[in-house]
């Protein structure tokens, strides 16, 4: 795509539009990377109950499965050990939005690349055709009576 006589539109440059997508891109993956590679866990203790844990989220920090059981038994299923805290995750609400920001970022990214945006910014200049005017004629003058003269 070459820009023709485009260089006052707003936003078409082409190094900014390069960068700008090269940046959109680059967050997605920085976002959906960083939420699946840390998870979630919905709770701080195992004990807790009913933790919902998204990508190993709750296996994250310090908690020790073994040595959570271990401390449990010998104390009286008291859960105030480090070993049975998950505290090295995200929320669940972080990790969502991550996810969900980083798949529109990478959608922005690629609908870029692939022309919608580099179509309207560097497209040529569009030729506006000639617009036809019709004239009304006016009608043929009557001669009375409607006949045909003859030569």
């Amino acid at each position: 795509m070459v820009a023709k006589g485009n260089a006052n539109r707003a936003g078409c440059d082409l190094v900014y539009y390069q960068m700008g997508n090269c940046l959109f891109m680059i967050v997605g993956i920085l976002f959906i990377g960083i939420s699946l590679g840390i998870g979630a866990c919905s709770c701080d203790n195992v004990c807790d109950g009913g933790c919902n844990n998204w990508m190993g989220g709750c296996e994250k920090g310090g908690y020790d499965a073994n040595a959570c059981v271990n401390y449990m038994i010998a104390n009286g299923f008291s859960c105030e050990d480090e070993s049975c805290k998950t505290s090295g995750a995200l929320s669940e609400g972080a990790f969502f939005a991550l996810v969900f920001l980083g798949t529109i970022f990478w959608i922005i990214g690629c609908c870029c690349a692939c022309g919608w945006c580099g179509c309207g910014c560097f497209a040529g200049d569009v030729e506006q055709s000639p617009v036809m005017v019709l004239a009304s004629v006016p009608p043929p003058p009557s001669g009375g009576g409607g006949e045909k003269a003859e030569p």
